[in-house]
Formats: C-alpha cells, sequence, structure tokens
C-alpha cells in the first residue's frame, strides 16, 4: 500500500483526515454520490484515498486509489493491524438483536467490573466504563471496522469490551477479522425493514454473528427465536433465568430478567468462571428508569418497536396490577411505517389510556407519522394525541388521586429530537425531573 509509513491514522471520514491520514471511501451508486466525493477531496488532506465505487467514474487526483469490494474490505482490515496493533489485545462480547442491545451491554460490564475485571461498553449510548464516557462516541450503535479497532487499541489496557452488534453492522462486516470471546442474540421482532425490506433478510443480517464467534446464547423463552434458528439448523445455547430474590424490582419484570440472564451467561463463558451477579446491578440510563411522586411511577424507557411496546406495557400491568397505566409513545420518522400501527396496537393491549406523540420525526411530517399510527384507531377513546412531546409529558407527569403509571416510551437516553435535520436538546429524563419538582413545590 502507498506510501504507508507516512500513515499514522485511518479514517472514513475524508473531512476529518490530515496529511498523515488513509480514508477508505465507499462511493454509492449515483453520479451524485461521485460528484460529492470528488468537492469533498478537493478539500481534503488526506495523505491517500482509498476508494470502492457501485458506479465506475475517473478521477485524476493521484492520492486515490480505486480498489474492488474485496480489495477494499481486506486493506482496511491489513492497515488497522498495522496502525492500531493493540486492538487484538482486548477480549469482546457482542450482543445482536432488536431489543436489549443496551441493556445487556451495560449489564455485562457491570458484571465484569464488580468481579475485577476492567471493561467497558460500546453501543447506542456511546463508549462508556460505567458512567463515565470514555471517548467521543462515533455516531453509530456499532463503530465502523476502522473506529471499532482504533477505539479497541487505545482502550487496550482494559480486558473486556462489551459492544452493541447491530443488523447494519452484520450485513457490512464491521467485525471484520474481530472473534467474539462470547456472542448473544436477544430477541428478533419487527424493526429496520426500511433498510433490509424483510423480515427473512433482517434475521439473516442477525445470524451472521454466527462467523465470529463459536457459542451462541439466547434468552430462556424466546420460543420464536428458538424456532427460527432451529429451521435454520443453527446450534444456540438457552441461559437460563437466574434466580435471586435481592436483586432490584425492576429484574423481577420479564425482559429484564431475561437480560440479565443473558449478561450472566455471557461474562461466564467470555472469562470461564461463573461471575456473582451483584446485588446492587442497576440498569442503564432510559432503560425502565423510574421516577416516583405520592403514590404514582413516571417510567422513562427506549421501547420503540412493537415487541418492546408490548413487553414494556405488559410487565408493567403484571408487576403493577392495581395501577392505571397510561403509556406515551411516538414513532422515528424516515424508518419502518408498517411497524406504526403495530406500536399502537402493541401499548392498546396493557394500557388503560395512549397518548400518540412525536419522537425524533427526522424529515417526516409529525402529523402524517401520528396519521400512520392511527390507522383503524381514529375513533378508539383510549387514545388521545398530542404532537408536542414536551406537552405531552406535562400533561401527564401530574398528580392523579388513584396509583398511576406514566411509560414515556421510544427516546430512553437520548438528549435531542431530530427535526428536519436538526437536533434540538430535549430529554425525556429532564422533563419528567422538572416536572416532579414543580408538583413538589405545589404541594409545599
Amino acid at each position: 500500500m502507498n506510501n504507508l509509513l507516512e500513515i499514522k491514522s485511518i479514517t472514513t471520514n475524508i473531512q476529518d483526515a490530515d496529511e498523515t491520514s488513509a480514508v477508505f471511501y465507499r462511493v454509492n451508486e449515483g453520479t451524485k454520490n461521485s460528484l460529492l466525493f470528488l468537492e469533498r477531496l478537493k478539500k481534503s488532506q488526506a495523505k491517500i484515498v482509498y476508494v470502492f465505487s457501485v458506479t465506475p467514474f475517473s478521477c485524476d487526483d493521484k492520492r486515490v486509489v480505486f480498489l474492488n469490494h474485496d480489495q477494499f474490505e481486506n486493506y482496511q482490515v491489513e492497515l488497522c493491524d498495522k496502525i492500531y496493533p493493540k486492538w487484538s489485545k482486548i477480549k469482546v462480547i457482542g450482543i445482536t438483536g432488536t431489543n436489549g442491545k443496551s441493556t445487556i451491554v451495560h449489564l455485562c460490564q457491570q458484571i465484569l467490573t464488580r468481579n475485577n475485571y476492567k471493561a467497558f461498553t460500546i453501543g447506542t449510548i456511546g463508549i462508556f466504563d460505567g458512567d463515565q464516557e470514555l471517548l467521543p462516541s462515533p455516531g453509530a450503535t456499532t463503530p465502523s471496522t476502522i473506529d471499532l479497532k482504533r477505539i479497541l487499541h487505545t482502550l487496550s489496557e482494559y480486558d473486556f469490551a462489551c459492544i452493541e452488534v447491530s443488523s447494519h453492522a452484520l450485513e457490512q462486516n464491521r467485525l471484520s477479522g474481530i472473534r467474539l470471546s462470547s456472542a448473544g442474540f436477544s430477541n428478533l421482532t419487527q424493526d429496520h425493514l426500511d433498510y433490509h425490506g424483510t423480515l427473512e433478510n433482517y434475521f439473516k443480517a442477525k445470524i451472521k454473528i454466527l462467523e465470529h464467534c463459536s457459542n451462541l446464547y439466547i434468552p430462556e423463552g424466546e420460543k420464536e427465536l428458538e424456532k427460527l434458528l432451529d429451521a435454520k439448523g443453527i446450534n444456540f445455547k438457552i441461559a437460563k433465568n437466574i434466580s435471586n430474590d435481592k436483586l432490584k424490582s425492576s429484574f423481577q419484570m420479564g425482559f429484564n430478567l431475561k437480560n440479565i440472564s443473558l449478561a450472566s451467561e455471557l461474562v461466564n463463558e467470555a472469562t470461564g468462571m461463573k461471575l456473582e451477579v451483584p446485588n446492587e446491578i442497576d440498569l442503564p440510563k432510559g432503560r425502565f428508569n423510574l421516577f416516583s411522586f405520592e403514590s404514582s411511577s413516571f417510567v422513562v424507557d427506549y421501547a420503540h418497536t412493537p415487541d418492546a411496546i408490548l413487553n414494556l406495557c405488559s410487565e408493567t400491568k403484571k408487576a403493577f396490577p392495581k395501577h392505571y397505566i397510561i403509556t406515551v409513545f411516538g414513532c422515528g420518522g424516515d424508518r419502518d411505517r408498517a411497524k406504526r400501527v403495530k406500536m399502537l396496537e402493541a401499548a392498546l393491549e396493557s394500557s388503560d389510556r395512549v397518548i400518540v406523540t412525536t419522537d425524533n420525526p427526522r424529515t417526516e411530517i409529525p402529523e402524517q407519522i401520528v396519521s400512520d399510527i392511527m390507522i383503524g384507531h381514529e375513533s378508539d377513546k383510549r387514545i388521545s394525541v398530542c404532537i408536542d412531546r414536551k406537552k405531552a409529558i406535562e400533561e401527564t407527569v401530574v398528580s392523579y388521586d388513584r396509583p398511576t403509571i406514566v411509560l414515556i416510551a421510544g427516546k430512553g437516553h437520548e438528549e435531542y429530537q431530530d427535526v428536519m435535520g436538526v437536533k434540538n436538546h430535549f430529554s425525556d429524563i429532564e422533563e419528567v425531573k422538572n416536572r416532579i419538582e414543580i408538583l413538589k413545590n405545589e404541594n409545599n
């Protein structure tokens, strides 16, 4: 590879490259994308730019090296091994699945840390050692091959990295060259069909995790996932539900019991030891975070798929059978439209009242998203619409005259709302806390 001795860093972001950087740039199909690349190239200080283009085009810049698909993938691995050689020192635990990935990696990290291992997480929330952010977030649930190996190299003093493995990452081979010390598959329900097209393709992307592990663990009770894996002749192991009455009450709920049980099995597999699950273990930010006022509770959760909403509402109803359940949720724009009404139907199964609001509308009109959610349920008096998410929270985080639980779903840990390409600061957690403080002051 040209000028290899002068290369000190690797990136996929041509805008971030300097005169010691090698850039790997994938040009998608279409003249518009090749013209965008050429425009960015003029402004870049990169030493060398490796390009794979779906549609061939010409470029007379001597820094550019065109590669075919296999060369493009292989050169990334080869150069990463030279520039970031310490990446392979860390053992990696990987978790894929529709729901629960962030929670499971967080729980793996906590169990390992409490048993005197150094561990950190990579995922939706970012790169963390517990509550401490270690590096800036790469902006994707699972970073690119290059970013992932750079992170592992930079944090090579750690024993374990616990990482969320998205279907996009597996489809795009972002784990290239990485062997997982243990791997889990939490569940499979409808999501990301805007990218994968069908549930079958989504499943095929997920099971590519098998290329990186010896054993695949799934939670106890995931019968549909068991059937899918059996039908493909895929061997797997079941993480039996642990029994520990001293764990916090949130772990007695079915989906979180599955999450802690899978996390426990994964760390045991990765370390070769049976590690103790600490009683004081807790859920990550934005995952069933519970706040109370008088006889009511307000829960912020990241649930943003039909299955996640169904589990959140039904398990809450089971745990609090005498409480009135209100669910507040919206659906993200520019994503799978088919799941929108399914999310409403999931919420209605165990909720006494549902408020439909916005999530991250992105480039869609919020009213259109709400219209998609409401199809066939326009006359249901249990449902009300409040487009303004802040107002929806203000109107539901109030003093109730009977025991009530308000489930605020969809955004969890996020601290922004994406509207027409602009990420405005917004936090469900902050909104709930502020409202509770106001209620307390009103009562004084």
